[in-house]
């Protein structure tokens, strides 16, 4: 089915997963002749420049993909995670620094608020939206609201992963290893709790630990 745009987007997601970030421009140009302007296919555009650690790329591409079609959690979702990223790396070394540091900032919210919004049933969104919470508000307040969406969704282990990964960028590790216990005991496959668990045992100076969970992983 050559009109069938969702599966060019999986294969350009896909390959840029894999670092084929030609085959995935490749795939998602041979999407834009089939449907040109479409809000999927700029979005996967704005995957891949997030990928390539191009943020301002990303968001570039995400706002067409807006304004194609303004109701699409995914972009939103995409841009908070771009925007959060420039805050982040860009340095406040003058007035237009500074002022775009709090555009960046802004922004993440806004869009991370936006896709929440939309969705408040999405991980992803809610994820994002706590992370983007952490980085403005201080970690604390990140922290507050995944316990929140964990006391909420018992169930969901994603989000004791990425309350792990939070308490894990503070090196706040002892706390991080908790969560990562949790979600591999319930889970004895799961690659990314086994591997966060060893980044914390390594971080801590417990190299048989950290070599064990690493080899699970």
């Amino acid at each position: 089915e050559p009109k069938l745009i969702t599966a060019y987007v999986l294969q350009a997601d896909y390959m840029s997963q894999r670092y084929n970030f030609s085959g995935a421009t490749m795939a998602l140009a041979n999407a834009a002749r089939v449907s040109p302007n479409n809000y999927e296919v700029l979005r996967g555009m704005a995957l891949i420049e997030f990928r390539r650690n191009n943020m301002q790329g990303a968001v570039n591409f995400a706002q067409k993909a807006l304004r194609a079609y303004d109701a699409d959690i995914e972009t939103y979702t995409l841009l908070a995670k771009a925007s959060a990223s420039l805050y982040t790396t860009t340095v406040a070394i003058g007035k237009k620094e500074a002022e775009a540091r709090e555009s960046y900032q802004r922004d993440a919210l806004r869009y991370a608020t936006k896709a929440v919004e939309l969705d408040a049933t999405s991980s992803d969104a809610q994820i994002t939206y706590a992370k983007v919470l952490a980085q403005i508000n201080g970690v604390d307040s990140g922290i507050n609201y995944m316990n929140e969406l964990i006391k909420k969704y018992s169930y969901s282990l994603d989000y004791r992963i990425a309350l792990a990964e939070i308490y894990r960028s503070e090196e706040r590790y002892k706390q991080a290893m908790e969560y990562y216990v949790q979600v591999s005991e319930a889970d004895s496959k799961n690659k990314k709790a086994l591997i966060g668990l060893g980044e914390s045992y390594k971080a801590m100076g417990l190299t048989d630990q950290a070599l064990k969970a690493f080899l699970s992983a």
